[in-house]
């Protein structure tokens, strides 16, 4: 086995390890002064996020569903009615900072405190594996990084994601120069804790068992003879087989435990849908995303798929449905993605290999793009303006990362582990598409090995005649990592100003979810402008102009996404709306039942029609039309049959006009469709009273 550090506060000089440099206590205060800086940095960074972005108080996208989840997971919904869509284990930790703090601001702070907890095991890390100058220099790389640090204020996994990377490099580590049973159970639970957050990390619990066994059996000792003993002839045989026992055994409980961590997550999607789903089921649909004809490198939607996480599924299963000409399980539905996907590669060959090339550029030196947030046009517009003291770009560290990966005294100090999430990330991107969030997990392994070759590069300066050709190959790999962003300028790839569209439509929809509609129609005004006739910002136009009672110019609105997307239901929705704004409730009945013709279980339709009838017959009510508004809500009930006030409303008529036996039957089912309905349980009460005054003056006739 590799020797274990000493205890001393310099160590000793060794072959794998020269020197020492920096004694434990210096270390010690210069760590904690890196990160007490940090933290100054890092709170400074939040006061400017939480007064001056509007993305701090309102949540949607990816990060709503998270936030959804854990508010129900709070509730006590601990599983849900579908398996898990998205990582499992990130809204759970949400729930805990939920129900010990609802606001954002508090799952901020968390996230921060996680951001400098990582920064501090990187240093770790990396301090373990080469010396402690190399662990302070590894965690200022970490918390200089642009990518971290402005992830760390939004409500995605990224964070978490990071620190149970490290957790798991931590782990693998410690079983290298230990190799014990206990050692390898903190491997395999690390890396399935990991892959509740990073499911890919699944494929490292697996490898473990050969990896551990190897891995023991090549650390196994010789047994050498002395002069005053020689050794046995059958010494090393036993030797080996014993190394080769033990090391097996360690693999095996590792995957076991990796397993039983992940084991929770199968067993809610198998008591959800029935099928045996192991952490999520959103794989194909992904895939098929960065895989067909139009394809780039990066994101494209798929026709007839909303982008939104919330109704991705549920378009899926209805395209899938509409090809098929049945309804799909979850597998089936990823299945058919997948087998899309994977005609498209095996039919092109050629844009294939081209793509996962594209996907790889990207992987390298992808700076400005990003599918959610984007960095870069937050701090030009004034949003993020403290985000400049977290001034470097991942891509800046792929030249020295693999300067590190080409120096053999640097490379041999990986084991398994730290492979796989140098590789994985990579793999995924390939396989998939390029998102900054799918490189991510690479970074703490990146800050280690780009670090350790800093140094080593820097001694060998004063060690050897060779030292300055390092440092020269390593400024020229920086140089050109730091190159890649003017040359993707130049060749019309990755430039910050071609993604102002998606980011002003976004800052539209959060403006427009704090309720300042005018300030959101202006960056949907700007968005349509700089990519015009895309159906999404026309919609989301449509629907900011109804917001502010400006019907006129949502009808036009209406027109011109009817003219984009003829086959949709979409446009009729949107144009009942208008007509319901205008009080025209025949009109707007029929501009819902057309969108219904082109797609009968459209649900915004349905909501339309009840919602046409139900106002139509509250206004009849107003008008003394008992019969009339009878006829609409029981109409309005037929379209929502589980709503709570459809039954209420059709009640309180039904009471009206004497028929206090089915009033009274509706205000039930109201309340067993919803508890809380304080009107219901109102009347309820009322009737209640009245009855035994009404059996009491009956009794009491002669």
């Amino acid at each position: 086995m590799e020797s274990t550090e000493s205890q001393t506060d310099t160590l000793s000089a060794t072959p794998d390890r020269p020197y020492e440099a920096i004694s434990r206590r210096k270390y010690a205060v210069l760590v904690g002064t890196i990160i007490g800086v940090a933290l100054i940095l890092r709170v400074a960074m939040l006061f400017e996020f939480s007064n001056s972005n509007p993305i701090a108080k309102s949540v949607a996208g990816d990060a709503g569903v998270y936030w959804e989840a854990a508010g129900q997971i709070a509730d006590g919904q601990w599983i849900d009615d579908r398996p898990f869509l998205s990582v499992p284990l990130y809204p759970y930790v949400l729930a805990i900072v939920r129900v010990l703090s609802s606001g954002l601001t508090a799952v901020y702070v968390v996230q921060l405190l996680i951001h400098l907890i990582t920064a501090y095991l990187v240093a770790y890390l990396s301090a373990r594996k080469f010396d402690r100058a190399t662990g302070a220099l590894a965690a200022v790389l970490f918390l200089i990084l642009e990518e971290p640090a402005f992830l760390s204020t939004r409500l995605l996994p990224s964070t978490l994601q990071l620190l149970l990377v490290t957790v798991g490099l931590l782990a693998a580590e410690r079983f290298c120069r230990k190799g014990r049973i206990n050692s390898a159970v903190l491997v395999g639970f690390s890396l399935g804790l990991l892959s509740l957050v990073y499911p890919p990390t699944i494929a490292l619990v697996l490898l473990l068992i050969p990896w551990m066994w190897l891995r023991t059996l090549k650390a196994a000792p010789p047994q050498e003879g002395s002069e005053q003993q020689p050794a046995l002839v059958n010494a090393q045989p036993t030797a080996n087989t014993h190394a080769r026992s033990r090391g097996l055994t360690c693999g095996v409980v590792a995957c076991l435990a990796g397993c039983v961590v992940v084991l929770p997550a199968t067993l809610h999607n198998w008591a959800a849908c029935g099928e045996l789903i192991p952490i999520t089921a959103h794989a194909g649909i992904t895939f098929r995303q960065g895989n067909a004809p139009a394809a780039n490198g990066t994101y494209i939607g798929v026709p007839g798929v909303s982008a939104f996480r919330k109704h991705m599924h549920d378009d899926a299963a209805r395209v899938y449905a509409t090809q098929v000409g049945r309804q799909g399980t979850y597998r089936e539905v990823d299945r058919f993605f997948f087998s899309e996907g994977l005609t498209f590669l095996g039919s092109h060959p050629q844009q294939a290999a081209w793509l996962i090339v594209r996907k790889v550029h990207w992987f390298l030196t992808g700076r400005h793009y990003s599918d959610i947030y984007h960095p870069t046009l937050e701090r030009s517009t004034g949003l993020a303006r403290l985000l400049i003291l977290a001034p470097i770009p991942t891509a800046w560290l792929m030249g020295p990362m693999l300067v590190g990966l080409i120096n053999h005294r640097v490379r041999h100090r990986l084991n398994a582990v730290d492979w796989g999430m140098l590789l994985l990330p990579i793999l995924i991107v390939a396989t998939f598409w390029y998102s900054p969030r799918y490189r991510l997990p690479l970074l703490p392994i990146a800050c280690v090995l780009t670090a350790g070759v800093i140094v080593q590069a820097i001694r060998g300066v004063f060690r050897d005649t060779h030292g300055r050709g390092k440092v020269a190959f390593l400024l020229v790999m920086l140089c050109l990592s730091m190159a890649t962003g003017p040359i993707n300028s130049a060749m019309k790839i990755d430039v910050a100003e071609s993604y102002r569209a998606p980011f002003e439509f976004n800052r539209g929809q959060v403006y427009s979810r704090i309720g300042e509609h005018e300030t959101a129609l202006e960056h949907f005004r700007v968005a349509e402008e700089l990519a015009p006739g895309q159906p999404l910002a026309v919609e989301t136009l449509t629907r900011t102009y109804l917001q502010l009672n400006r019907l006129t110019e949502a009808e036009a609105a209406c027109d011109r996404l009817h003219k984009l997307t003829p086959d949709s239901p979409l446009p009729w929705v949107l144009r009942g709306r208008v007509y319901l704004g205008r009080n025209q409730w025949g009109e707007a009945e029929d501009a819902f039942m057309r969108g219904l013709a082109i797609d009968p279980d459209y649900p915004e339709a349905h909501e339309g029609l009840w919602y046409t009838a139900t106002e139509y017959g509250v206004w009849q009510i107003t008008q003394g039309n008992l019969d009339e508004a009878e006829f609409h809500l029981r109409r309005a009930l037929h379209h929502a049959p589980n709503s709570p006030d459809a039954h209420y409303n059709l009640g309180a008529v039904l009471l009206s006009a004497g028929n206090s036996a089915e009033a009274v039957a509706l205000f039930e089912r109201t309340l067993q469709l919803d508890p809380t309905h304080a009107k219901a349980k109102e009347e309820l009460a009322r009737l209640s009273q009245r009855k035994p005054a009404q059996s009491g003056q009956s009794q009491g006739q002669p």
